[in-house]
């Protein structure tokens, strides 16, 4: 398996004939993944977005490739991914994929715990942090996260019982 995919959704039922379906949207930029003529990768396959568009609270995605209620509907439960690989992000920026299981320390060098998992939010984005207590949210902003891929480690500046202490 390619590295470098991002999971951006899953085939969910045919919408119309012509191999149109819902796709269980799992990314926080839906109109730039699904954008006409971005290529996204079902099974280790290429597709090409034809067209993404809201039909009353769900999205529909159709494929160049797909052209029929039957090819779609044979691909339901199916993930769709994103190659990252060419993709350049900005300083600050990291993928969810690139912070996971990453250790946590504190501002000293010691362990407090490991990243598990991300939560998007409106206003900050969260760290899920498991620490030998528990799982805490850590706000993931620079005033008080430091992440340093090459080192692979993140340093935590947390105040005082953020992390249950």
């Amino acid at each position: 398996m390619n590295d470098n995919l991002m999971r951006v959704g899953v085939i969910g039922p045919a919408k119309g004939l012509k191999g149109g379906a819902i796709v269980d949207v799992r990314t926080d930029s839906a109109s730039a993944r699904f954008a006409p003529g971005t290529v996204l990768q079902i099974d280790g396959n290429d597709y090409t977005v034809r067209s993404f568009y809201r039909s009353g609270k769900r999205w529909v995605v159709t494929f160049e490739e797909i052209t029929t209620r039957e090819e779609i509907e044979a691909m339901r439960g199916k993930v769709v991914s994103f190659d990252v690989s060419e993709e350049e992000l900005d300083e600050g920026e990291f993928y969810a994929s690139e912070l996971e299981g990453l250790p946590i320390y504190d501002p000293q060098g010691n362990k407090l715990g490991s990243i598990s998992g991300l939560e998007f939010g409106i206003g900050q984005d969260r760290l899920k942090v498991t620490t030998e207590t528990g799982t805490f949210l850590v706000p993931f902003v620079k005033a008080i996260v430091q992440v340093d891929l090459q080192a692979e480690r993140v340093v935590v500046d947390a105040p005082a019982g953020l992390l249950g202490d």
